[in-house]
């Protein structure tokens, strides 16, 4: 539902969660995908949940596969209507800590919406071995330094809280120097400083200022499988 609600450009407040921002739509990630291209070839969608991006990766003929925890999200209605496209894999259900594919074998993985709810330095490296040399991995998450009066975000945080869900925080800093030692390349990456930012695309670069979400772009480029040291908090 507030995926859907995205679509509606007279909104900047959401009708589901009221008075939340309005989500990220499709379109912030097209754009992205424009800005900064999808490799051609193979792409893993890691928590894909009902396939949200699976019709915009088939429409760039890329071979489509999907993974995620849920089991109800896999067999939904929407999934089903996909996966009649020749080039839509079945996903398979796993927790993005455990990827249950070869290593070196996808040209690109997208991680959007899911890495702040895993533990990320064993979900990075999973992203990292699975990825091709030369593969791309597009990674969004929540910095754990963001502005103590950024209500929207306080009030989401408690409210993810409450209903506990697992929750964790990126030092983004950390995370890119650890990809930078493993000589990845960091391809871009654009930081949102409130909650309802990354819906507008309003970011800025700079890792010293405080930001609330994030996405970052990196490149495999070695066959080194790293097992990255803990760089996130709950």
């Amino acid at each position: 539902e507030r995926v859907e609600e995205t679509k509606e450009n007279n909104l900047s407040k959401s009708k589901i969660i009221e008075g939340d921002p309005k989500t990220e739509g499709d379109e912030i990630y097209f754009n992205l995908f424009k800005k900064i291209p999808l490799n051609s070839g193979s792409i893993l969608d890691l928590g894909c949940g009902w396939g949200r991006f699976f019709d915009y990766f088939s429409s760039i003929d890329l071979k489509i596969f999907g993974s995620d925890i849920s089991i109800e999200m896999l067999r939904s209605r929407n999934l089903k209507s996909k996966l009649i496209k020749k080039n839509v894999h079945i996903p398979t259900v796993a927790e993005a800590e455990k990827i249950p594919y070869r290593s070196n074998i996808f040209d690109n993985v997208v991680c959007l919406g899911v890495f702040d709810a895993t533990f990320q330095n064993l979900t990075l490296s999973e992203i990292s071995r699975v990825l091709k040399i030369g593969g791309k991995a597009f990674v969004t998450g929540k910095n754990d330094d963001y502005f103590f009066n950024d209500n929207d975000a306080f009030n989401a945080e408690l409210g993810a809280y409450n209903k506990g869900h697992p929750n964790y925080f990126t030092s983004l800093s950390k995370m890119i120097k650890q990809l930078e030692l493993h000589k990845h390349k960091i391809l871009d990456y654009f930081l949102f400083p409130r909650r309802g930012d990354f819906s507008k695309f309003k970011y800025h670069k700079n890792l010293k200022r405080k930001f609330y979400e994030y996405i970052v772009i990196f490149e495999k480029t070695n066959d080194t499988l790293p097992k990255y040291p803990k760089f996130f908090y709950s």
